[in-house]
């Protein structure tokens, strides 16, 4: 279980701790995708700190996870892609098929896991 933080907007008050299926209940959809997300990105980091081979699969990852990675800076610009491998790694993502991956480009994706989303994610203060 999560635990967040719900600060009203009129008047600044905070109301913590509100567990994950608390928040839930509430019935809305922007909240339960921020709770999976929140979740997602909990489960990744673990297997990081666990030395677990993190593979471009829903095993550790998610479109969403890979958007919000994206939003939040973790696929800096550099000289090979202007969006930082953001656009490759949603496509690869994305294929069905993911044993006919070529050579290039399972090193392509090692290369942005390691070089930038698992330091990221790591280093991602939003996860405590």
């Amino acid at each position: 279980m999560l635990l967040f933080t719900i600060t009203n907007k009129r008047n600044g008050a905070k109301l913590y701790p509100i567990g994950s299926t608390c928040v839930q209940k509430f019935g809305r959809t922007d909240l339960n995708r921020q709770v999976t997300l929140y979740s997602d990105l909990f489960r990744l980091r673990a297997a990081i700190l666990n030395n677990t081979q993190i593979t471009l699969t829903s095993n550790h990852f998610s479109r969403a996870m890979i958007e919000y990675l994206n939003d939040e800076g973790a696929f800096t610009p550099d000289r090979w892609d202007s969006d930082g491998g953001y656009a490759f790694m949603l496509d690869m993502f994305n294929k069905h098929k993911k044993d006919e991956f070529t050579r290039p480009q399972l090193s392509k994706i090692t290369v942005l896991l390691n070089r930038k989303v698992i330091p990221f994610v790591l280093a991602d203060k939003s996860l405590g």
